[in-house]
């Protein structure tokens, strides 16, 4: 995380920016019920799932793989939910096609 250290801040400061709005929202809608998640089919997910996940779960991505058009699976050994933060660089490269 050394290396990656500006944009590490750089991302806690535009999650918390405008008095914290972008956080409250999401922490907002993570309490609200939800009958299903609202993904379009037709959108190809790509699921990034930690197996020592303990915030969601891994099945969770199974979930995902039997409801949506998920185009690649990762399920990445001995991680928990921050896995973004060893792996943003695999995780962008792959959005990018």
């Amino acid at each position: 995380m050394e290396q990656n250290h500006d944009m590490v801040k750089d991302v806690v400061i535009a999650a918390v920016a405008n008095d914290g709005a972008g956080v409250c929202h999401d922490a907002y809608a993570l309490c609200l019920e939800r009958a299903e998640v609202k993904i379009s089919k037709g959108i190809p997910v790509y699921v990034w799932q930690g197996t020592r996940d303990t915030t969601v779960p891994p099945s969770f991505a199974d979930y995902f793989k039997n409801e949506y058009a998920v185009k690649e699976l990762h399920m990445i050994e001995d991680i928990g939910h921050m896995l973004y933060l060893p792996y943003w660089k695999e995780i962008i490269d792959e959005a990018r096609g």
